[in-house]
């Protein structure tokens, strides 16, 4: 019974400290759990069929009540208990081989507490020790919750894979001597240590590739921000130069007009001018950063007429963030909410940003009404965009930009309103 409480304590160390899953809130799952874990002892127990009761009390059991103790999608749950219960089994290989090596050379573990739960005891201080590490890196922690359910389920057959080769080995060396079965026993784990190594390698890397994209994707954007920046200044500067050139003739005509009375060719010409005004300039939008001013610009435009922006507040001169860390987060911040005012069908699709300062710290707050209700715990985790590829991870870079500054983010929902609110220590430069 021991080395079965052991066990399960090694999945859930498993579970909440490497794939960094989060407990559940409500206590009634852990009575749940707490009734089901206890039920499936006894069914082990006293069920005549041995069989059935290995299945429902050592398998189904455990299993439905250590995913009862935590949060998220009951698919993606189970795939994890899956994968934690089959990835275990990697930390006892090599303590097995050290335990065989130890036993040829005449030193046994003493009997009254047994070999299997000395070294249950070892993998649980290890996984601990992982988890302590992992915890302790922000960016870890938010890389491994955002893996999908598919990966967990391409390791799990690796680690199938690997139980085959283990019981295959197990049977062609019993009949070995002792030094012949450590010797098997060793290619065995290293081999099985390179499959379920491969399962993973083949999850980090298809990960670190789409965030390679992504992060390629949001440097194009960035530097389209950019060009459009830029040219949005020369256009200006060529406007400029234009109504300059063209004043002195513009005020003469409106000068003659004028004294001559002919109120009505006057206020026909002033008309003339305004309609040969550049359509472009119908967007202006100034909050103190001409790169911030440009990504809002440019993102209105793309939304057509129906959307409102309203920006209160300025931001400082001088910050200590980077411009494509800007782009980044107003580019989103924004994309976001005119996303979120599309879907509207009753509500009046205007969008609030304000931008506050307290001594060398800024407050960023994007609010946009919503007609759904938001899952606060899910968001990040999924798009309802259909471009699934593209799309999705505009709030994962939202955080990461803010926690290059170790800035806080939030998300709110009161009365209808979508409220992300962000605040950057330090982010004003002291002149």
């Amino acid at each position: 019974m021991l080395i079965h409480i052991i066990g399960e304590i090694e999945v859930i160390l498993f579970l909440w400290g490497i794939l960094q899953m989060e407990f559940t809130r409500k206590r009634s799952s852990y009575v749940w759990a707490i009734f089901i874990l206890a039920g499936a002892g006894l069914l082990y127990q006293l069920c005549p069929n041995e069989n059935i009761g290995f299945l429902a009390g050592r398998l189904i059991g455990p299993m439905l009540a250590t995913v009862n103790l935590f949060d998220g999608a009951i698919g993606k749950r189970l795939a994890q208990y899956w994968f934690s219960l089959s990835y275990t089994s990697a930390f006892y290989l090599p303590l097995r081989v050290i335990e065989s090596i130890l036993e040829l050379n005449g030193k046994s573990i003493p009997p009254f507490i047994g070999d299997d739960t000395i070294i249950s005891v070892l993998v649980s201080l290890i996984l601990l020790i992982i988890a302590i590490q992992i915890k302790k890196r922000d960016g870890w922690v938010d890389w491994v919750r955002s893996i999908p359910i598919g990966y967990y389920v391409l390791a799990i057959i690796c680690a199938f894979a690997v139980e085959g080769i283990v019981e295959f080995t197990r049977t062609i060396s019993a009949f070995e001597n002792a030094k012949t079965q450590i010797f098997i026993q060793i290619l065995q784990t290293v081999v099985c240590l390179f499959l379920y190594g491969l399962g993973v390698a083949v999850v980090f890397t298809n990960l670190w590739r789409k965030q390679h994209k992504r992060e390629s994707a949001l440097k194009d954007e960035y530097l389209r921000m950019s060009k459009a920046h830029y040219d949005e200044l020369a256009n200006h500067l060529r406007e400029v130069r234009s109504i300059r050139h063209d004043l002195r003739a513009h005020m003469n005509v409106l000068e003659s007009y004028i004294e001559e009375e002919r109120w009505e060719q006057a206020k026909e010409y002033l008309q003339e001018i305004k309609e040969h005004q550049n359509p472009q300039n119908d967007v202006w939008i100034n909050i103190g950063n001409e790169l911030v001013n440009a990504v809002l610009i440019d993102g209105m435009r793309s939304c057509g007429k129906d959307i409102t922006l309203v920006c209160e507040g300025m931001l400082p001169r001088e910050l200590n963030l980077s411009d494509y860390d800007l782009c980044t987060i107003f580019s989103n911040l924004l994309s976001n909410a005119v996303e979120a005012c599309k879907k509207l069908r009753e509500k009046e699709k205007r969008i609030v940003l304000q931008v506050k300062r307290f001594q060398n710290n800024i407050v960023i707050l994007m609010e946009n009404p919503v007609e759904w209700e938001v899952s606060i715990e899910r968001l990040g985790e999924f798009t309802s965009k259909a471009e699934r590829e593209r799309h999705g991870y505009g709030i994962y870079n939202i955080k990461k930009a803010v926690k290059c500054y170790d800035g806080e983010v939030e998300f709110h929902v009161k009365d209808e309103l979508f409220q992300v609110r962000i605040l950057l220590y330090q982010a004003i430069r002291e002149e």
